[in-house]
């Protein structure tokens, strides 16, 4: 899978939770699974609008009672692109393509004011293309507003499994 990858792991724990009764290992890995949902669900949700493709493409990947992980995944390469910016760097003519296919399925339908032509998809694309080879693309950042509290989530989690499991 392409893009994002966030693992929370609790193998660095892993003698106290092989040591924890079975309801308790349960109950650890269901809530690290719903952590995992819940911040896909909030990736997803702080992603930019632009992009529904790219908030699509956040979902977990649930652990189990013998791999007490949950994993966070995006399915496409540019969330960390959108998230932080770019310099000014080359569109490449496949980029170019997706850019107007991007304006396609956002319904862009603009006008020349000189000429009152419709600029096609692929006139737009390039324009858009020249654009972010001068200045770049500004920063949209959301990672980390979804991130930062999983992680504090985590740290509870594991809290809690240190006051439940006594060795």
């Amino acid at each position: 899978m392409a893009g994002l990858s966030a693992k929370m792991d609790i193998s660095v724990m892993k003698a106290r939770f092989d040591a924890a009764e079975p309801k308790v290992r349960a109950g650890v890995v269901s809530r690290l699974n719903r952590l995992g949902i819940l911040t896909a669900s909030k990736l997803r949700a702080g992603a930019p609008r632009a992009s529904t493709h790219l908030s699509a493409s956040y979902h977990s990947i649930n652990g189990t009672v013998s791999n007490p992980t949950v994993t966070v995944v995006s399915d496409v390469n540019y969330g960390s692109f959108v998230d932080k910016g770019t310099k000014a760097h080359p569109v490449s003519e496949e980029g170019q393509a997706a850019i107007a296919s991007w304006v396609v399925t956002k319904h862009l339908n603009l006008t020349d004011k000189t000429t009152g032509k419709e600029i096609t998809p692929q006139a737009l694309a390039f324009l858009i293309a020249r654009k972010i080879g001068k200045e770049g693309t500004k920063a949209q950042p959301f990672i980390d507003k979804a991130i930062d509290p999983a992680k504090a989530e985590a740290v509870a989690l594991m809290k809690t499994l240190l006051a439940e499991v006594k060795i």
